[in-house]
């Protein structure tokens, strides 16, 4: 049987795209409808590569299949079928009914039927076509990862399921209570930066979130510029009057400008002082960058706070915690400021003893 490598081509990267709305996409529209509409397409696709002689209402019997699906889904067909913990076979038969998905189903069976049109004129449109629709999707997609709607990764998919994020003055006034409802078990709140500074915010945030049960931290803005002493200092007055869950956190964020062995010297002064004090050994946030300049080769025994945006953390470090987005959006965060860190605890539930 001879098949057709155009909508073999098609049907692969239609099976992609799908898979990264799947695993990476956290919106209501395109991940609830737009995936519907391309479901349809590629099963029209997929059966094409097979089906060489022209179906004239094969996007219609796909159409009535997918609607016959969605209908049983008004039934319970999940739970009838006990596939409740058969996660795969859940997220195929689907779970709940929605008109809406109808008329997804539908604009999917037009799209297919467009394509099926093009094939009868002889087909050579239909890969260019594509090929700019790909080049949309690609446009949606970062358009949608600047927005905070998605993200190149997906720890819970790799089993952390421990969320949390970091906060300064810059959410403005947060609803702890709706972060809380969100699923968010922990919080790192900013308390100050340098031998001087003091987020506005810092007491709001840190009584707030542990009324509203959220699991609670606070780190220090680390500056190149104040001894470690006096920054330690600035830390421990203005923590010391809360009862904090987690234990502090050093943000170091440096570039490659400032001078190695003074910054190495003040850090180990600052968290020497922070331990000291609290009775905790600080966990230090970085980034590769500053780990590789300045870490490294010197706090090999503390734990590390990583932040990559991209893939899950490559580190050789003791990791406890990955920051792998800078732009999410939580009901809870003011709307002005519309985007927070999220975080995860890398280990599981079980591990995760703070309370």
């Amino acid at each position: 049987m001879k098949l057709s490598l155009k909508y073999l081509f098609l049907s692969l990267t239609l099976f992609v795209i799908e898979l990264m709305i799947a695993l990476f996409l956290h919106d209501n529209v395109i991940r609830a409808h737009v995936g519907d509409i391309l479901v349809v397409v590629l099963i029209y696709c997929f059966l094409r590569i097979f089906i060489r002689k022209e179906i004239k209402l094969l996007p219609l019997y796909i159409f009535l299949f997918a609607a016959a699906v969605e209908v049983l889904q008004y039934f319970h067909i999940a739970s009838m079928l006990h596939l409740e913990e058969f996660s795969v076979l859940r997220v195929i038969v689907g779970s709940t009914f929605d008109w809406a998905d109808i008329l997804a189903y539908l604009t999917g069976a037009a799209v297919s039927g467009f394509l099926q049109w093009l094939d009868a004129k002889g087909g050579k449109l239909v890969i260019p076509i594509f090929a700019i629709s790909i080049i949309i999707s690609m446009a949606t997609f970062s358009l949608l990862a600047y927005n905070g709607l998605w993200w190149p990764v997906n720890p819970e998919s790799m089993g952390y399921r421990v969320k949390g994020i970091d906060v300064a003055r810059y959410q403005g006034n947060i609803d702890w209570k709706a972060i809380r409802e969100e699923n968010i078990r922990f919080a790192y709140i900013k308390a100050t930066e340098g031998a001087s500074y003091q987020d506005p915010l810092f007491t709001r945030n840190i009584t707030e979130s542990k009324r509203n049960g959220v699991v609670n931290g606070a780190y220090h803005y680390f500056s190149p510029d104040s001894p470690g002493a006096a920054q330690a200092a600035n830390f421990i007055a203005t923590v010391s009057p809360y009862q904090t869950d987690m234990p502090p956190v050093l943000d170091f964020e440096i570039g490659p400008a400032a001078d190695k062995e003074n910054v190495v010297g003040e850090v180990k002064i600052y968290l020497r002082e922070i331990q000291a004090f609290f009775g905790a050994e600080p966990i230090i946030y970085t980034t590769y960058e500053s780990y590789g300049l300045y870490l490294s080769d010197n706090f090999t025994d503390y734990k590390f706070w990583i932040r990559d945006l991209l893939r899950k953390p490559s580190f050789d470090g003791n990791l406890v915690l990955w920051q792998y987005c800078n732009r999410g959006r939580l009901r809870g965060i003011d709307k002005a400021q519309k985007y927070v860190d999220l975080n995860v605890f890398i280990g599981t539930e079980q591990e995760f003893t703070y309370h």
